[in-house]
């Protein structure tokens, strides 16, 4: 729900209205009792949002009549779960009242996107919506009278506390997938979630984003600050006129309006606003607008739009509604409807009010035959032991985290992912589903943080109990020395470069290959200074005196190394300078007096691995 709105557009859409009227009704026929009285069109339009888990907005069915509301619109809330819904929701269809469930940003853990991300992301969040509303479906099916689908997407403020909005582009796939999603276990009417910016343009992209069409009964529109009549009270006041909001998404969509949220912030205009919309529809647009629901119930929710104030009190809006929506007829339904079995559940909910074992809510016991739940059918046992795991990274070490996807052609739902090692059960963090078209892959993470064998077993319906499918993974701890170079990890400080260990010459390579925190430090460092002042000139002499070094370099070391001094009398490996740098070094050696016999090098090259220096190095 947002609460400024710039909403504004005209048509021209003409339809014989009691022909189409007839149609409405037929279509939004309710479960049960099938009276004429309680199908009319004029009925039918009066509705409400509540919120079954807010004290203050969670009217009971007898409230919901005594004011004359035939439909409720509620959020389903994937933290409250199917215990809590399949009371709210039974107790008022007993009664009589028809309920639209909204399934939105709520209705799964995974967080949205926000609404300037990628495509990608959007890819990704689209299937895991659609497998969430999946599982929504198959657990209610034809038990709630109609689906919106996404509430307000066409609001985008990217970064605050409320983000709904989808790119148009995105949204239209995004109903595609969710609406076969739903129609795979529920026969009732689909909606478009409701829109609210006016911008009758985005709908047309989404529905072109959809292939052209979308396979939905109606579209959802939250008109809210729009003047009824026009005009009404001054031009000054609100966004525009309803009617020509009415006429304009109408003319685009094709399709009847659902008014799924619409109210005031006017305290003053309220009750008379309210009295005007109703009026205005009912007299005017009833053949294309079928459905208002009111926002809200009570102040409780969301000030100051409710009917009742927050402490319950009745505000001149809730009487302006009374009067105006048509009395109850008890014909349509009971407030206490009978339970023959005791269970808590009456029917139409209670498929079989004779067995107490049987009601919406209850565990369903997969291949037996029995409907448990009420969900339609009795749960197919599925694949069982079939689905494939896959590890990154495939061979982890101690302290890693590790993702697994699980694979199944089978659409699961409550999944859970249990990895157990030598340190117990390990916690996992959820990671999405992806629907690959015919197969699905669950993703969770989960760290390891010792080494063992690990039992990891893939759970699902109906409760994240039953086992389809368990695999190990060997964890093994780190190795000391990965680069095989002597320095073990912790004193190396790159355990994958056998090139880098403390103890080594620092060379012009780019590595810190001594590990003293700096690399190439000596690079191009005192190149001239102390040469001699024809040491170009003598350029000559001393590359012959340098390519003669390199000639007595062992045979057996690798290409272009060379063996150079280590400070205690031994010889180590060294990467090669280049040429300019060996001149300098060998003028700087000459003007000291530095510049030993080759045959002396030569010798200490030999020895390099010899006793004096071991004892040197050793200390000994």
């Amino acid at each position: 729900m947002a609460v400024m709105r710039r909403c504004t557009f005209r048509s021209g859409w003409s339809v014989p209205r009691l022909a189409f009227a007839a149609l409405v009704g037929a279509w939004l026929a309710p479960p049960s009792p099938a009276r004429a009285q309680c199908d009319a069109p004029g009925i039918l339009l009066f509705g409400m949002n509540i919120d079954p888990a807010n004290p203050g907005g969670n009217p009971d069915a007898a409230a919901l009549q005594a004011l004359g509301a035939r439909w409720v619109r509620i959020e389903y809330k994937h933290w409250l779960g199917y215990t809590f819904y399949d009371g709210a929701i039974a107790s008022r269809r007993s009664a009589g009242i028809r309920v639209l469930l909204l399934v939105d940003y709520s209705s799964l853990a995974t967080g949205k996107p926000r609404s300037d991300a990628g495509a990608s992301e959007w890819t990704s969040y689209r299937a895991a919506f659609a497998a969430a509303v999946r599982e929504i479906a198959a657990h209610y099916g034809d038990g709630v009278d109609a689906w919106e689908v996404w509430n307000e997407p066409d609001l985008f403020d990217p970064g605050s506390g409320y983000d709904p909005g989808i790119p148009a582009e995105q949204f239209g796939p995004f109903l595609v997938d969710a609406g076969a999603a739903i129609r795979t276990h529920s026969t009732r009417p689909l909606i478009v979630g409701g829109l609210a910016s006016g911008d009758v343009g985005y709908y047309t992209r989404a529905r072109t984003a959809a292939g052209g069409s979308l396979a939905y009964q109606g579209v959802g529109i939250h008109p809210y600050g729009q003047r009824a009549p026009d005009g009404w009270p001054d031009a000054s006041w609100g966004f525009g006129d309803l009617s020509d909001l009415y006429d304009r998404y109408h003319a685009a969509a094709g399709l009847p309006l659902w008014v799924t949220e619409l109210g005031t912030v006017d305290p003053v205009r309220q009750a008379e606003y309210l009295r005007n919309v109703y009026t205005l529809t009912r007299d005017s647009y009833l053949s294309r607008v079928p459905v208002v629901l009111w926002f809200c119930w009570s102040d409780a929710m969301v000030p100051p739009f409710g009917v009742l104030d927050a402490g319950g009190g009745r505000k001149a809006s809730y009487d302006a509604y009374a009067a105006l929506a048509p009395d109850w007829d008890p014909a349509c339904g009971s407030p206490t409807p009978t339970d023959a079995d005791g269970d808590g559940w009456s029917p139409p909910a209670d498929c079989d009010d004779g067995n107490p074992g049987i009601h919406p809510g209850a565990t369903e016991v997969c291949g037996n035959g029995v409907d448990e739940d009420c969900s339609g059918s009795d749960l197919a046992c599925g694949p069982g032991g079939d689905a494939t795991f896959e590890f990154v990274p495939a061979a982890p070490t101690t302290g890693a985290t590790v993702t697994c996807r699980v694979t199944d052609d089978y659409p699961h739902g409550n999944v859970g992912l249990a990895p157990t090692g030598p340190s117990g059960l390990q916690p996992t963090t959820w990671g999405g589903v992806e629907d690959l078209g015919g197969h699905w892959r669950w993703t969770w993470t989960f760290p390891v943080p010792a080494a063992g064998l690990y039992t990891v077993r893939f759970t699902a319906d109906p409760g994240a109990s039953t086992l389809y499918g368990e695999t190990t993974l060997w964890v093994a701890e780190p190795t000391n020395d990965a680069d095989g170079d002597g320095s073990p990890v912790g004193e190396d400080c790159d355990d994958t470069d056998p090139e880098v260990r403390p103890g080594l010459i620092e060379v012009c390579d780019g590595k810190d290959n001594d590990c003293d925190g700096l690399t190439d430090e000596t690079c191009g460092a005192d190149a001239d200074v102390g040469a001699d002042a024809d040491a170009d000139a003598d350029a000559a002499d001393d590359a012959e005196a340098g390519a003669e070094a390199d000639a007595d370099a062992p045979a057996d070391g690798p290409a272009g190394w060379v063996y150079v001094d280590d400070g205690c009398g031994c010889a180590v490996p060294g990467r090669a300078p280049h040429r300019g740098i060996w001149l300098s070094i060998l003028a700087l050696a000459l003007a000291g007096g530095l510049l030993r016999r080759r045959e002396d090098r030569s010798r200490r090259w030999r020895d390099r691995e010899g006793e004096a220096c071991t004892s040197a190095r050793t200390g000994r």
